[in-house]
């Protein structure tokens, strides 16, 4: 696993924003919160690569009730 992101004191009741140098292909984005608090949002931006594209879709069908 890589950190992209050393762990961080942030303030509640704020936005706080990070950007990061370009990491390379990412395929699992985690976030750990410490001490165990809310979240109100997470948005992480980027591009899906064809072969992603490909798998969402393949799920995206699976889950379609049959008739």
């Amino acid at each position: 696993m890589l950190s992209v992101r050393p762990r961080t004191i942030v303030q509640p009741d704020a936005r706080h924003r990070f950007a990061l140098d370009h990491v390379g292909d990412a395929d699992r984005v985690r976030l750990d919160v410490y001490p165990d608090g809310g979240l109100a949002r997470l948005r992480i931006y980027g591009e899906l690569t064809p072969e992603a594209l490909a798998g969402l879709a393949d799920r995206w069908h699976n889950t379609a009730p049959t008739d």
